[in-house]
């Protein structure tokens, strides 16, 4: 099997351990794009959205006591929310926060997946690479989050609902209630961020389907591999070949040359018109000359192609 140049980089990387699974190939490769929440376009967004307005809010002494209430107008507050994301694989289930920092590692293009998985099956059965089972990994099932973009976003409404806050909340303790003297939180009036987010991400279940049967998986180089890969990705037997083929295209050129130097030679000791007719003899043995020399290459080539 003949392979092109990218190919050829993958079984460098898979000799040299750097890849070994779906993961570290497009890690490798860098077959991936970083997707990450925009907090700080969350946070102007809903500045703009916010900008000026206040909404009231009836204080009380505590929670228990509602008499003598007093009105107040606060700006709204923006709340992250819990946003989890749960994928279910192999009976296992792995948990993604939306709002993590370090964000989604994501796939972008599992056409390259598909053609490494091929050259990884061909140099399986070819027992170039050794086949070994190995955990699912959190960060390998989210290559296969994909983006989509959110058609609406449902904007907060108060629904003209006035919140009432406690100046001295009461905790609950013990299941008694525990008077606890602070700062009380007068932004009663959230805003949810999710509600500001453009693009979200969920998981590809297609995709993660078709490559489950890879992902408990990894593979080792053998040293036939290596000893591929320092033959410049050659066998044994094409590199005879290779070698054969050299030797016919070095024969003919030789005999090409031999065949000119004659027809000089003949030129140059008596150039009558008797000698035309040796010239047109002479090439008509390059001619033939040619053509046994271009079927022995033929052949060469049919065998190498086998």
């Amino acid at each position: 099997m003949r392979f092109n140049k990218h190919q050829r980089d993958i079984i460098k990387a898979i000799n040299n351990k750097e890849v070994y699974d779906i993961e570290s190939f497009v890690k490798k490769f860098k077959l991936y794009e970083h997707f990450i929440v925009d907090k700080e376009k969350i946070k102007k967004a809903f500045d703009e959205s916010e900008s000026g307005k206040v909404y009231p809010v009836d204080v009380v002494k505590n929670l228990l006591e509602h008499e003598n209430k007093r009105r107040i107008s606060v700006p709204a507050k923006l709340e992250y929310t819990e946003n989890k994301k749960k994928v279910t694989f192999n009976n296992c289930c792995y948990e993604y926060d939306l709002w993590d920092e370090k964000g989604f590692y994501i796939a972008i293009d599992y056409d390259e997946i598909v053609g490494f998985i091929s050259l990884w099956e061909y140099l399986k059965r070819e027992l170039d690479v050794f086949e070994v089972e190995k955990e699912v990994s959190k960060s390998e099932i989210e290559l296969f989050f994909r983006k989509y973009k959110k058609t609406t976003n449902t904007l907060n409404d108060t629904n003209n609902y006035i919140p009432i806050v406690p100046e001295e909340p009461f905790p609950l303790i013990d299941n008694k209630l525990q008077k606890k003297v602070g700062e009380a939180d007068y932004n009663a009036v959230k805003r949810n961020a999710y509600n500001y987010v453009e693009e979200d991400v969920k998981i590809d279940s297609e995709q993660l389907k078709m490559f489950s049967v890879y992902l408990d998986k990894k593979i080792l180089p053998t040293p036939s591999l290596t000893k591929y890969v320092s033959n410049k990705y050659r066998t044994e037997d094409e590199k005879a070949t290779r070698l054969s083929l050299i030797i016919a295209i070095v024969s003919i050129i030789i005999s090409i040359c031999s065949s000119l130097f004659s027809v000089y030679a003949t030129l140059k000791v008596d150039p009558s018109n008797d000698n035309l007719k040796i010239i047109q003899e002479k090439l008509d043995k390059i001619e033939d000359s040619i053509r046994d020399d271009i079927d022995n290459k033929t052949k060469i080539e049919i065998h190498f192609s086998k």
